[in-house]
């Protein structure tokens, strides 16, 4: 028997036999009173009126908002107190917290903390390095067998040549990386393309190399070192006057001379690395020589992944002029592969492009810093050349 308590009604009526989820369910129910939604709970269709959710979403805003001013203030506070005290742990904290604040309304908040933290732990990481190469230092006086021994280094041309190869690192991973880079996001190059393409600048270094090592029997290695890093100086120059219309046949031309120039380090600096030491210390002489080399591309690849990062970001910010929607300064090989640029709209790309250009090309002149300080550095190298023994024939005595 139907229910005649208006009060009660809607409530103990028989569900219709609809879908309450389809639109089509939500727009009658509030367009239609006579919809047996309505009728049968007219609580539940307040609870969903427009007014009513409208009203929720506002004050679930205003609780989010609450909770992330408070989150935002702890993570500044623990950012700025990271600064002083335990950089990289207060300062991750901070991060993680920036993080949350941002998703809960504070984004001003949550991006200071954010960027305070990074700047924190930077700074944390470096005094640890500093506190960790003292200690090193200290511990390798005290060595009966140091790794690198220090008497070493009163010699001038090891001195100087060492630092000569750690600078060649720092200039020549510059090239390395970043060739394959701009061939493939600039020119349009697959990642096997980019790859091959440093093959001139190998076989340049190779050449170089193998000439290097003759010339040091000839003349000082100073002087072989003055033409190494005249072509490197060059060849670096060069490669930062890159930009789309570059042909791509110039592009191997600048690898070829940048090669060339580093290619005579890696034998006439091994050379003079242990000019003035016995069997005894050779190895020792040698490895240090690798380890600064490879100490220079370490460093030079941070440093320089940083500067080009920020430029590209710049330009990026540049080129679009605040546009909403404009893309963030990413992995420019992932942003740029073959697959994604089909999708991206020609005058767009034209400009991210051109930004990846620029960036990396200010990058190889930021990079002509070390080469210059390692011109400087084989200016400052003594005039040995290497030694030659010769000894005399005996005579081969028939039996």
């Amino acid at each position: 028997m139907e229910d005649q308590n208006p009060a009660t009604r809607g409530r103990n009526a028989k569900p219709p036999d609809f879908n309450y989820d389809t639109d089509d369910f939500t727009e009658k129910m509030y367009d239609d009173p006579g919809h047996p939604a309505a009728s049968y709970n007219a609580e539940s269709a307040a609870e969903f009126a427009p007014e009513v959710r409208k009203d929720r979403t506002n004050r679930y805003r205003d609780e989010s908002e609450g909770n992330g001013l408070w989150f935002g203030y702890l993570a500044i506070a623990l950012a700025i107190l990271s600064l002083f005290v335990m950089p990289v742990f207060l300062g991750a904290v901070a991060i993680i917290l920036g993080v949350v604040s941002r998703n809960r309304e504070a984004r001003t908040l949550g991006n200071w903390a954010i960027g305070i933290g990074i700047l924190s732990v930077i700074i944390g990481l470096f005094i640890a390095f500093a506190a960790l190469l003292a200690g090193f230092l200290f511990v390798e006086t005290k060595a009966d067998e140091p790794i690198i021994s220090y008497g070493m280094f009163r010699k001038r041309l090891f001195a100087f040549g060492n630092t000569v190869a750690f600078l060649y690192g720092a200039t020549f991973i510059v090239a390395t990386v970043y060739i394959p880079i701009f061939v493939q996001g600039v020119m349009g190059g697959s990642a096997t393309n980019s790859g091959l393409i440093l093959m001139p600048m190998m076989l340049g270094s190779v050449a170089a190399s193998q000439l290097g090592g003759f010339s040091a029997t000839k003349t000082s290695y100073r002087n072989v070192m003055i033409v190494s890093v005249l072509f490197l100086i060059l060849g670096i120059g060069l490669l930062g006057t890159l930009s789309p219309e570059t042909p791509r046949s110039m592009v191997t031309v600048y690898m070829i001379v940048t090669g060339f120039g580093v290619g005579f380090s890696f034998s006439v600096l091994s050379m003079a690395a242990i000019h003035h030491f016995d069997e005894r210390q050779r190895g020792s002489a040698t490895s240090t020589n690798a380890f600064l080399r490879s100490l220079g591309m370490t460093l030079g690849i941070t440093v320089f992944g940083i500067i080009q990062r920020n430029l590209f970001t710049n330009e990026l910010a540049g080129a679009f002029g605040g546009m909403g929607g404009a893309p963030a300064g990413g992995d420019p090989r992932d942003m740029l592969s073959p697959e994604k640029r089909t999708l991206i709209p020609e005058p767009v790309l034209d400009k991210i492009t051109e930004a990846l250009s620029s960036s990396i090309a200010h990058t190889f002149l930021w990079a002509l810093v070390p080469a210059v300080l390692a011109a400087l550095s084989v200016m400052l190298m003594s005039n040995e050349r290497m030694k030659i023994y010769r000894t005399k024939k005996q005579p081969v005595h028939e039996t």
